[in-house]
């Protein structure tokens, strides 16, 4: 189906390079679809939307799509060595060693999105001080128009 994250997963084939780099977290060309739509629904949640905000949510829309896609290879590696766990098996150090990098970069992910997230209003702490802002701005712009009209009724 399309839009479906799993649908991308490449299979690792004995003698080819290890999961770390066939999952497609690193591919910006098989990202591209997802991100896209992300970046689609993301538009829907803003809370305010300007031109300008589109590179952030273009970078949010990809660092969702690779975290995405990191976190169901990962799960499906797990899933695979508690299996062979299970079974009393070897867990190959390689496939471990070169996991450990997208472990490492699957947090990094999860640090950037929750950073843009809050950049562009979509977490509830940031609503909030949107929130707080604009009714600051409100109460300032109301001061304001008051010591204005006092001053406008002073001088006339």
């Amino acid at each position: 189906m399309p839009g479906d994250p799993a649908s991308n997963l490449v299979p690792a084939v004995r003698g080819e390079p290890g999961p770390a780099l066939r999952h497609g977290a690193y591919s910006l060309l098989r990202l591209a679809p997802r991100a896209r739509d992300i970046r689609a629904e993301l538009e829907e949640l803003l809370p305010l939307r300007s031109p300008a905000d589109a590179p952030t949510v273009d970078l949010l829309a990809m660092t969702l799509a690779q975290l995405e896609r990191a976190m169901l290879h990962l799960g499906a590696v797990q899933a695979d060595e508690a299996e062979a766990i299970r079974d009393r098996k070897r867990v190959d150090r390689q496939t471990g060693a070169t996991l450990q990098r997208l472990q490492a970069d699957t947090r990094g992910w999860v640090s950037r999105a929750e950073r843009l997230l809050h950049a562009l209003g979509l977490t509830p702490t940031s609503r909030a001080q949107l929130g707080l802002d604009i009714a600051r701005t409100q109460n300032a712009l109301e001061a304001l128009e008051e010591h204005l009209r006092r001053k406008r009724a002073g001088n006339e």
